[in-house]
């Protein structure tokens, strides 16, 4: 079943990134900062070399948490959709990224892997944080969730969730 099965047929999983996914991981970021960055550039070159190093960059930003970063690869069935990131604190669980694959948005996928995520982290943490960008309609879902806004910074939210 791929992109068009409902999630009722869909299998939802979440296997810890290892270096074999290193191409799928940044191909999948370029590709949504490409979709995010929808303007022109005199060279396509140009445009490849903003995304590496953009990529770079979040990479090196992600791995200076230590051993506190867990990179997840999100599969449905057999299929690589995604990627989930979560920054782990002594007390909190910071939700710090996720990308889906654009064939597979929209399908309530993301929204499985944070309502899982949550019922889980309860149990483990005082609080789960995360950013989101002022502009995007999952801050809806995480209001409906519980999640506060507890701070603006800029062009995102600071949101937390309170048990």
């Amino acid at each position: 079943m791929g992109a068009n099965a409902p999630l009722l047929f869909m299998d939802i999983s979440l296997k810890k990134y290892n270096i074999t996914d290193f191409e799928f991981v940044k191909e999948l970021y370029k590709n949504f900062k490409a979709d995010e960055l929808k303007f022109p550039y005199p060279r396509e070159s140009f445009m490849e070399q903003i995304l590496e190093s953009q990529y770079e960059a979040q990479t090196k930003y992600y791995e200076s948490f230590g051993s506190n970063f867990v990179q997840w690869i999100i599969y449905v069935n057999t299929d690589k959709v995604g990627r989930f990131i979560e920054i782990r604190e002594e007390n909190n669980l910071h939700l710090a990224d996720m990308i889906i694959r654009p064939e597979f948005r929209n399908k309530g996928i993301a929204k499985h892997i944070l309502t899982k995520t949550i019922e889980s982290a309860i149990n483990n943490y005082d609080s789960i944080t995360c950013k989101v960008d002022k502009s995007h309609t999952i801050i809806t879902y995480y209001k409906k969730l519980g999640f506060k806004i507890i701070e603006d910074e800029g062009m995102e939210y600071l949101m937390k969730l309170n048990y």
